[in-house]
């Protein structure tokens, strides 16, 4: 388990130091937030899961990437009522799929923006309640 990558386009890369690697080397199946990947060039979703041995023991990683945005489309046509639309959030509030795309580049978080912004304190009392369930 040495973190080198072979993708299927023949690029190379090594991802030891990546949180989804290492998370999945140690046997969890891992589904990061979208974020750009400066090795690809592009934004995108990493699925990470252990690969096990005959001695149960993990030999290796299968990695799979897809596009970073494929959450904001799927979402994109869902609607609230009549003018309210679906987005979701990460554990920390962060926008990982919203009907504005640049949000979701951008890294938005409410949260962390209500504390320059007293306007949104309410819509981060929401996506806080959210959060928690």
């Amino acid at each position: 388990l040495n973190g080198n990558v072979i993708y299927t386009n023949d690029k190379k890369f090594n991802i030891k130091d990546m949180e989804y690697y290492q998370k999945a080397s140690k046997g969890n199946i891992v589904v990061s937030d979208p974020a750009t990947d400066k090795d690809a060039n592009s934004f995108l979703i990493h699925y990470a899961v252990p690969i096990y041995g005959d001695k149960k023991s993990i030999i290796g990683v299968l990695i799979a990437n897809r596009n970073g945005m494929e959450l904001s489309r799927i979402i994109n046509d869902i609607t609230y009522g009549k003018s309210g639309k679906a987005l979701i959030i990460n554990k920390e509030g962060t926008t990982i799929a919203h009907t504005n795309e640049e949000l979701v580049m951008n890294c938005y978080n409410v949260i962390k923006n209500s504390e320059k912004d007293t306007g949104l304190k309410q819509l981060a009392t929401i996506n806080k309640r959210m959060i928690n369930g």
